[in-house]
């Protein structure tokens, strides 16, 4: 079967043109338009077609993927859980039923899956990979993405604002006088499952990188550590860190990254806030963890109420484009950051 891709590279342009083209979008050149056509029609492709009424829609579902968790049945965390909570509140609001699926990054096992599943409307949650996104618009219903964004799909989507919420977080230990502060989240590109870099994850450290460069503090990349996010690659990260090189502080991609990170500095007797302060992200269980993390706070439920509406309040016409909804961070400061203004020592870990 013909993907939007296909039709891409057939027609020398780029996979969004083609969205646009099919879409019936205004801004594209009757020239270009036409060799997208004839591509389309060569390969005898067509883009599915979307539902305009909030009345077509009874079941919607909610199918968390993570591309990058590739051997991982069940991929529910605290952070999901809220964000399926504020999806299940606004689908019960409109007697719309919600259905909770986990998916992995086959194509043809997402198909197979679904094919029978009877969906009206698909929230994609976390992060895919282009072959699941054109798995899940195979399925030709309204199709919404949550944290995350398509480079190849014109589709409406529902992020938090990862960028100023990195920039917020290292800004906020840059005050408090740490300038080696590293940075452990990821992965920023996995080549063999077709990621270039997970959103989310990505705008946090774009933001780590202009905080630092705003305050005149060069990027030194013994400080940046990659990992999974899982406890082993945590561990593996937060150890690989302390044996390179010196820092006063760390900005971590999540807060159970934060958590598992901490747990590592307490074993080498590395104390926090006293040694290392940590900053986390996301808000989930940072209040319970000792010492209790500071962090930036995501609006989850939110994200999952809109993510629903995008769904039931469809374009008018279609020459209205999807989208995307960027929601703000919130920094909550807490017992895991010290102030180091005054101090005269060097670095430690």
């Amino acid at each position: 079967m013909a993907t939007t891709r296909d039709v891409a590279r057939l027609a020398m342009v780029s996979a969004g043109t083609v969205s646009r083209v099919l879409n019936h979008s205004d801004n594209v050149d009757e020239a270009l338009r036409e060799r997208v056509r004839k591509a389309a029609d060569q390969l005898g492709y067509r883009l599915p077609p979307r539902r305009n009424s909030a009345a077509d829609v009874r079941s919607i579902g909610f199918l968390l993927s993570n591309a990058y968790l590739r051997n991982r049945e069940d991929l529910m965390t605290p952070f999901w859980a809220r964000i399926l909570h504020g999806a299940e509140e606004e689908a019960a609001r409109h007697a719309v039923a919600l259905h909770y699926r986990t998916i992995g990054p086959d194509r043809a096992e997402v198909r197979r899956n679904l094919r029978s599943a009877g969906l009206d409307a698909v929230m994609l949650v976390g992060s895919a990979t282009e072959d699941v996104l054109e798995a899940v618009l195979a399925l030709d219903v309204p199709t919404a993405l949550v944290d995350f964004t398509s480079q190849h799909h014109a589709l409406p989507a529902v992020l938090s604002d990862g960028l100023d919420g990195g920039q917020v977080a290292v800004e906020h230990l840059l005050a408090r006088g740490h300038r080696r502060i590293a940075f452990v989240g990821g992965p920023m590109s996995d080549p063999e499952a077709g990621i270039r870099s997970v959103p989310a994850l990505q705008h946090r450290y774009l933001g780590y990188r202009i905080a630092l460069a705003a305050a005149g503090v060069r990027l030194d990349p013994a400080l940046v550590a990659a990992c999974d996010l899982q406890p082993e690659g945590v561990t593996e990260a937060t150890e690989a860190l302390l044996e390179r090189t010196d820092f006063t502080a760390m900005f971590c991609a999540n807060d159970q990254t934060a958590v598992a990170a901490m747990r590592v500095l307490g074993r080498r007797g590395v104390r926090v806030p006293q040694d290392v302060s940590v900053i986390g992200f996301d808000d989930d269980l940072a209040a319970h963890s000792i010492p209790a993390l500071t962090t930036m706070s995501v609006p989850k439920e939110a994200m999952g109420r809109l993510g629903v509406r995008r769904l039931l309040h469809a374009p008018d016409g279609p020459d209205e484009q999807p989208y995307t909804i960027t929601l703000p961070v919130e920094l909550v400061a807490r017992d895991s950051v010290a102030d180091r203004t005054e101090d005269s020592h060097a670095p430690r870990h």
